[in-house]
């Protein structure tokens, strides 16, 4: 029945046949016999109009399945449905990669991601000689503005720092979330010395924004601890001692920054008695 609805159809768009009125009733009561009407003087009924020959193979179209008379597509149909489902593939990717890589609440790097990114800036370091510095910053009494205001309260102040510290960074800087109420910048070509400027207006831009959002009269602090990679040691290593760092901050005065620079010292004092 395929074929023959094939060649019918193929026939009818090139002109090639002229249905005769007997031609034409065969068929509907072949493809329609619920409709079919045999009457006794066929030879003097009028040729089939388009309209009725093309409403039959419609009918029959749909009765045997559309699916079982589609002709297959073209080559360049075929590469343009790839094209397009390869593009919605490569979008998905990056939509599932943008997710892993990033906070939900801040939009900054996640941990996960700002680690490893550090890493290989670590890796480029200890290659080139060039200096990088990181910082660890925790927000002062978070704990106390999710007990008073509430936890979406809290999240709103985590969002509001994220952007008054994007906007205080340098382009070279790189800002992620660490957890929690912590975050971590790596100051990437910037030795300890130099380290204290940038991460001092951070503290200063996000202590004097307007939170007003949160509470009339409220006010944002943030303590920092900062240290200098040491060549050829680990991502934890540098890490912990960023965070010895900040408690040391944390356990004077808060709301101020603190350079590790006890490696550095160590250090030149080895250099010293190396060439002594």
């Amino acid at each position: 029945m395929a074929i023959w609805a094939f060649a019918f159809a193929f026939m009818l768009r090139n002109r090639v046949l002229d249905i005769p009125p007997q031609m034409f009733l065969f068929c509907s009561h072949t493809l329609r016999p619920e409709r079919a009407v045999m009457p006794q003087n066929v030879d003097k009924l009028k040729p089939a109009s388009p309209e009725d020959i093309a409403e039959s193979l419609a009918f029959a179209l749909r009765s045997a399945g559309a699916s079982a008379f589609m002709m297959p597509p073209s080559p360049r149909t075929l590469q343009r449905r790839l094209s397009e489902k390869n593009k919605a593939l490569l979008s998905a990717m990056d939509r599932i990669e943008s997710l892993a890589n990033r906070d939900d609440l801040t939009g900054l790097p996640n941990r996960r991601s700002i680690t490893a990114w550090l890493g290989e800036q670590m890796a480029i370091c200890g290659r080139t000689g060039i200096p990088l510095s990181v910082g660890l910053l925790d927000l002062d009494h978070f704990k106390r503005i999710n007990g008073a205001y509430g936890h979406l309260m809290g999240d709103r102040a985590l969002q509001l720092f994220a952007k008054e510290a994007l906007g205080a960074i340098r382009e070279t800087d790189r800002l992620g979330r660490y957890g929690g109420e912590e975050f971590l910048i790596v100051l990437v070509g910037t030795a300890l010395d130099g380290a204290s400027e940038p991460l001092e207006r951070i503290r200063s831009r996000v202590g004097s924004a307007d939170w007003t959002i949160i509470d009339h009269g409220f006010r944002l602090t943030l303590t920092i601890g900062a240290t200098e990679y040491v060549p050829a040691e680990s991502v934890e290593s540098l890490m912990r001692r960023a965070d010895m760092a900040l408690y040391l901050g944390k356990e004077t005065d808060r709301n101020r920054v603190v350079l590790d620079s006890a490696p550095l010292m160590r250090l030149a004092a080895q250099s010293k008695i190396a060439t002594a």
